[in-house]
């Protein structure tokens, strides 16, 4: 048969809704079920962020196989992205490029970091000892 690879990419608003809660509920059902990863929208909280990964574990979610997509336009703190590593979480850095091109956001206009501060975030989190939990892509279809 055929199997799902990654399940998602599963959009969180701020504040999370109680839909959301259950989508993320089924999600870790349906990973546990099939194996396949995680792909995490989260909107721009460190809060929140933190949140959704405790509810996946409280889940029973394979945080080893779950990723965060957008690191880097929703600007989360190097403590946070810590703290969604030390979970065992994927951190994506998905945006390269697209510094002018986000339109405005749940209403308000991001602060995109630059590349130079995009690598310099990376390189602070290979030297933490994350290296194996980054992930650099474009995120357009």
């Amino acid at each position: 048969g055929v199997w799902a690879g990654v399940i998602g990419e599963i959009g969180c608003l701020l504040p999370l809704e109680n839909g959301e809660r259950k989508v993320l509920h089924a999600s870790a059902a349906a990973q546990q079920r099939t194996g396949a990863a995680l792909a995490i929208h989260p909107s721009r909280s460190d809060d929140l962020v933190l949140e959704i990964i405790n509810i996946l574990d409280d889940a029973g979610a394979d945080l080893s196989r779950t990723i965060i997509s957008h690191i880097d336009p929703f600007g989360f703190s190097q403590a946070t992205c810590r703290k969604l590593a030390d979970a065992g979480c994927y951190l994506e850095y998905d945006t390269f490029g697209y510094a002018d091109l986000f339109p405005p956001y749940q209403g308000r206009v991001l602060d995109i970091p630059s590349p130079t501060q995009r690598i310099n975030d990376i390189i602070q989190l290979i030297a933490d000892g994350y290296l194996d939990q980054i992930l650099i892509s474009g995120d357009i279809c």
